[in-house]
């Protein structure tokens, strides 16, 4: 398995599998010479390789900052518009309203939506879209109890014992991992230099006399010395007989190397500014923070010496510690106030910050001498950084501040051996070390200032971050030439790791299928019983009539009348207990005219609106033109227009009534309503069969009024059948157009080069088809079923929706990669020899678990979009021009009930799930990365639910929402 390292991604170009060549930058796909796609080509599924764990970790960053843009946005529309994310605590009636309201701040949205129980889910948010908060909780649990000892136990032996394919190189030691413990020694032994701390002045403010001063210095050099000390120990080590590792760490694992280091630095940052005055925690915050800064340091001098510059780093450090003295000397023996140099040095810093922000845009800046200039420039601004943190240990630091002044000195010291590094090397042809300053950078910097302490906090903070800037934004790509093989490293502690015939390893796995079933199984049954509580006092719940009502489906033509069809139930029971009998009308006409009553009436609320908006002017009027007539009044025409169509629908609907009581047929269809004076008679009429004929006096409990699709009512129960295999056929239409289409995308979006954003991009690109398409499956499904499948209620959609989507999504992100393009010739395999299906599965599937961590990664990205409520925040405020703010609520409300309805995202967290669960023993960082999914799902959610979306009470009836946990 090789890549090349120029290519950033290792994923597209130059990628090899076992048994393929590559030539001149161009892949065969077999041995055969055969270039059919496989399903990895179809779906933007693509097999492991090497390389996948700088695009795994650059999307794992990306999405977690875009998580955390989309909570930032969130707050800030929050406070902004109420109306569209807190309505539910101000809607009406009182004991369905919200009765807290979280205050417009950073965390108590979050605290509000964890601390809400089951059971104010399920009064405030409706029984299903409580059911959906729990099936995250029950996911929660299931990916914990699995994920923990997978990742504990599998991953640590697929690492150490499975000697498998991915294991192509060794992981570099942890250089200080047994070394922490001596370096806090060696600093706590200048603990009886703090003199103030012996005599009890802990809270001394300001500067004491000469013997406590100097008692202060020492104790700051000696722990920089130490520091260096370290450092320079680190360097020689990684440099010498640990360079071939800490080289193939680095090509390996380029954005572990560059993240890693700079969270690793912020939070040694943290710690040492955090407990500064506070012992033993500030003098462990230093041994971390060296250790992090000396690894760096280390690994930049394996670099050097791999490319033939040893000798350059000794001769940066001699020069380093010769500029470090004399000025150290120059500034203690000198009478003059350095101070002005914090102010001189902001600016001076931040036109590195700028030329940083250019450059990561235009490479070619730092070549050439526009970067030596700018290199020289960094030397002598922490040059000067040096004479001035070493005149405020001197003169204006508390002794209470060695901590902080040993980190700014040390920081001083390590940017400063940098840079002359830097110009060394490209004095010599050397290519740049690092990039400076970048945009993430900028971040980390305001970051890291509100720990500085100090009258000038903000120039200090400068050196500290400095460090992390250049390691964080190391250039790796330079490294190509180096001998190192590259292994698939994302699969080390994963199954890919076990070397075929292995002689126990897999056994292993008998016991943790096992445990999988058994708390999947467990923790199912759990939440299952808590459904069947929760239904049932909802059923009980349930208001009349809907209660007493059933709907009654194939009333033949000789029944087809109010008078018939109660003639009929009051053979079955006794007169007395039918309340009421409606059957539904076929009236086309009437349909017509009350549709033009109410955009007649939408269109005089829209023109009083606009014309109330404008201060109601006697002589600006608004006006209208209709079609083959003059200029007139708009109010005025649109008030006749609704009273001329008043005066229709009541016509219409006398028509429509002297008809309907005619006798059987005529305007009468052949379904209808029969409400009952108890709850009991209507679910004993719900549960018994009144014809032989299954066409024909078909009885089930009634749908809310308001969800009821009418025009599904009308359609005879002998032409449902045709019309939903037509439907069926449209459904398969839908599988086999999908191979095309993705291909067309994916090959698309793989053949994009965005340059310096390549590595960014390739996190996204393989999924791209896969997601926009399924985006859209659900209206196109949804479609379907309204035009063929007579659902008769808006939830029963969204049921049906939910199965469909959820095998459409079983078959194209599970089994694509198994199917392959020819989907014929893998049924024809599977239906010869069923027994072939598990090893057919056992050998496709773990060759892409790569692909279903960034796929679960990047539903948290989904997750954060659906919190902003981009759609109603949009719509609110465009119709917010017109209307007021609670009419243009309701008209940005409710979503898009095909993709964000509880059907298609009932489906979407299953299928979540499922990954998690079939790929989590195959890779045991896939359980992490779902339990993470889900806690976001019950954060966003759990709030959205509660306290944004409108109650989707009526989905329950159904009784089919636990679907979602079979």
């Amino acid at each position: 398995m090789q890549v090349n390292a120029n290519d950033a991604t290792g994923r597209h170009a130059n990628r090899q599998e076992p048994g393929t060549s590559v030539t001149n930058g161009s892949s065969t796909s077999n041995a055969t010479g055969s270039t059919k796609p496989d399903a990895a080509e179809v779906s933007g599924v693509e097999t492991n390789a090497a390389g996948d764990l700088e695009t795994f970790l650059t999307g794992l960053v990306t999405n977690s900052g875009m998580v955390a843009a989309c909570m930032v946005g969130f707050v800030v529309l929050r406070s902004r518009y109420p109306l569209i994310f807190s309505y539910n605590c101000e809607r009406s009636p009182e004991e369905i309203r919200v009765p807290d309201t979280p205050a417009n701040d950073w965390s108590s949205w979050t605290t509000a939506s964890l601390a809400k129980t089951h059971a104010e889910h399920v009064k405030y948010a409706g029984l299903d879209h409580a059911m959906l908060l729990e099936f995250t909780e029950m996911s929660k649990r299931i990916l914990w109890r699995i994920g923990i000892p997978m990742l504990v136990v599998m991953g640590t032996l697929n690492f150490f014992f499975g000697h498998g394919e991915a294991e192509k190189t060794s992981q570099p030691p942890l250089v200080f991992a047994s070394t922490v413990q001596k370096p806090l020694k060696i600093m706590a032994s200048f603990a009886p230099f703090d003199m103030e701390a012996q005599r009890g002045y802990s809270d001394f403010q300001g500067i004491g006399e000469k013997q406590m001063r100097l008692g202060f210095i020492r104790k700051v050099y000696g722990i920089v010395a130490c520091q260096v000390a370290a450092t320079a120990l680190t360097a020689a080590l990684c440099a010498g007989p640990f360079r071939p590792t800490i080289v193939g760490f680095v090509v390996h694992w380029p954005s572990a190397f560059k993240w890693g280091s700079l969270l690793a630095t912020g939070l040694a940052l943290f710690i040492c500014y955090a407990g500064k005055n506070s012992y033993p925690l500030n003098f462990f915050g230093l041994t971390f923070l060296t250790a992090v800064m000396s690894l760096d340091v280390g690994v930049m001098a394996a670099v050097a010496s791999a490319m033939g510059m040893g000798a350059l780093v000794a001769q940066a450090a001699v020069i380093t510690a010769l500029l470090v003295t004399g000025l150290t000397i120059y500034t203690f023996r000198s009478k003059r106030d350095f101070s002005f140099l914090g102010a001189a040095l902001w600016p001076l810093t931040f036109g590195l910050f700028a030329f940083g922000l250019l450059s990561c845009f235009f490479p070619s800046l730092h070549t050439g001498i526009l970067g030596l200039i700018v290199s020289f420039a960094g030397a002598a601004i922490f040059c000067a950084y040096l004479v001035y943190d070493t005149w405020r240990i001197a003169n204006e630091l508390q002794v209470d501040d060695y901590v902080e002044g040993a980190i700014q000195l040390y920081m001083d010291i390590i940017n400063l051996f940098m840079y002359i590094l830097d110009i060394l090397m490209q004095l010599n042809k050397g290519q740049n070390v690092q990039q400076l300053l970048t945009v993430v950078m900028g971040i980390a910097f305001w970051s890291i200032q509100p720990f500085v302490a100090g009258s000038d906090a903000a120039t200090a903070a400068v050196p500290c971050c400095s460090s992390a800037v250049r390691f964080a934004n190391f250039d790796v790509d330079r490294l190509v030439s180096l001998p190192v093989e590259v292994g698939d490293n994302l699969s080390r502690i994963a199954m890919g790791n076990v070397s075929q015939g292995h002689p126990w390893l897999f056994y292993v796995y008998g016991p943790v299928t096992i445990l999988v079933v058994w708390v999947v199984r467990k923790e199912t049954m759990s939440s299952m019983r808590m459904f069947c509580k929760s239904r049932f006092i909802w059923l009980k719940r349930l208001e009349i009539p809907q209660a007493s009502t059933v709907m009654v489906e194939g009333i033949p033509d000789e029944y087809q009348s109010d008078e018939k069809v109660q003639e009929y139930f009051s053979r079955m029971f006794s007169a007395g207990d039918l309340k009421a009998v409606h059957i539904c009308k076929n009236m086309p006409e009437l349909e017509a005219v009350y549709a033009e009553l109410q955009a007649a009436v939408s269109a005089l609320a829209k023109v009083e609106q606009e014309w109330a908006n404008d201060g109601q002017p006697a002589d600006k009027r608004p006006t209208v033109k209709p079609l083959m007539g003059s200029s007139q009044d708009a109010i005025d025409y649109w008030k006749a227009k609704v009273e001329e169509k008043k005066q229709e629908v009541v016509q219409y609907r006398e028509s429509v009534t002297k008809d309907a009581k005619a006798g059987a047929g005529g305007v009468n269809g052949h379904s209808g309503f029969v409400t009952f004076t108890d709850c009991r008679n209507a679910r004993v009429a719900a549960s018994t069969k009144f014809s032989a004929d299954r066409t024909t006096w078909l009885v089930s409990q009634a749908p809310a009024p308001q969800d009821i699709i009418w025009s599904d009512m009308k359609v005879n129960v002998d032409l449902r059948t045709a019309k939903r295999l037509i439907g069926y056929g449209l459904v398969f239409g839908l599988y086999v157009a999908f191979t095309p289409f993705c291909l067309f995308i994916t090959n698309l979006a793989t053949t994009i080069n965005l340059g310096p954003f390549q590595s960014l991009w390739a996190a996204y690109a393989p999924t791209l088809g896969l997601l926009i398409f399924l985006s859209f499956a659900p209206t196109v499904l949804i479609n379907i079923f309204s035009w063929l499948f007579n659902l008769k209620s808006e939830v029963w959609s969204q049921l049906e929706l939910q199965n469909w989507y959820f095998w459409f999504m079983v078959f194209f992100v599970i089994g694509v990669t198994v199917v392959g393009q020819d989907f014929v010739n893998f049924v024809r395999q599977v239906a010869e020899d069923p027994l072939k299906l598990p090893m057919v599965l056992a050998e496709k599937m773990p060759s892409s678990t790569h692909y279903y961590l960034n796929f679960l990664a990047l539903q948290w990205v989904t997750h954060g979009m659906n919190l902003t409520r981009y759609i109603q925040v949009t719509k609110f405020v465009a119709a917010s021009k017109i209307w007021s703010e609670q009419d243009a609520r309701e008209l940005s409300e409710p979503e898009d009930q095909d993709y964000y309805g509880i059907g298609s995202r009932s489906a979407r967290f299953t299928i979540n799930l499922l990954i998690a669960m079939i790929f989590g023993t195959i890779s045991p960082l896939m359980s992490l990365l779902a339990w993470l999914n889900f806690f976001i799902c019950r954060v966003f959610y759990g709030y959205l639910f509660v306290y944004a979306d409108s109650p989707w009470q009526i989905a329950a009836l159904s009784g089919d929402c636990r679907s979602a946990l079979n």
